[in-house]
């Protein structure tokens, strides 16, 4: 009986000795980093100052606006699109803007993908998120994303601000991932880190902000 394409590949398979594994290489060791919330903030505003983005501290939410105040002034900004998170909800923007006279355009208000899409890349000069988790090591920032949190909002306009509590501030990558997947309720369908404003090296291995996303990244830590 003739054997068959698939039986004879599988039969070669299983004649070939098995590959030799390399042992897993020892974990990297991370560098001891304040753990008081004190020395958190300090260590998160140096890692992202390093890398071009701008972070601030803010006593509380009144301070917070404040600073965003500032900032809108600073950088001209007339429109802004916010995200339908918890932080920036609590901090009544749709209010602040309108004292400040500057259109706050909300994520979760538009009916029509398209619409929300033109609004988002067209109209909206700064993009206004919360933060589910920041690290300290890098001066990154992790969000998740989903029907309230769109990802657009901190993707599309020129600059983004985020705004966050301090007791989201961890040290370590690892202690924002694993708690993200190892919950079995709540486990976001994604998740973006940003670590400064936008950046690629990709043409002529010249460093290119904002080729990709926002050119300017500010964070507020609340708190």
């Amino acid at each position: 009986m003739t054997m068959s394409a698939r039986e004879e590949i599988f039969k070669q398979l299983n004649q070939m000795d098995p590959p030799d594994l390399k042992p897993r290489p020892p974990e990297i060791p991370q560098i001891d980093l304040p753990d008081d919330i004190d020395g958190r903030i300090e260590t998160f505003i140096a890692e992202l100052t390093a890398k071009a983005g701008v972070a601030h501290r803010a006593e509380n939410e009144e301070a917070a606006r404040e600073l965003l105040t500032e900032i809108v002034a600073a950088e001209q900004i007339k429109t802004i699109m916010i995200a339908g998170d918890d932080t920036t909800s609590s901090l009544n923007l749709k209010g602040w803007g309108e004292k400040e006279g500057v259109s706050v355009l909300e994520a979760v208000g538009y009916d029509d993908k398209n619409d929300y899409r033109r609004a988002a890349f067209e109209e909206a000069d700064a993009g206004i998120t919360g933060v589910d988790f920041a690290f300290s090591e890098s001066g990154t920032l992790a969000i998740h994303h989903n029907s309230e949190n769109a990802r657009l909002v901190s993707l599309a306009p020129p600059i983004h601000i985020a705004i966050f509590p301090a007791e989201r501030l961890c040290r370590y990558y690892e202690e924002v991932v694993l708690p993200a997947y190892t919950e079995q309720e709540g486990i976001p369908s994604q998740m973006t880190f940003i670590t400064g404003p936008s950046m690629t090296a990709d043409i002529a291995a010249t460093p290119t902000i904002g080729m990709h996303g926002p050119k300017k990244l500010f964070a507020i830590i609340v708190g």
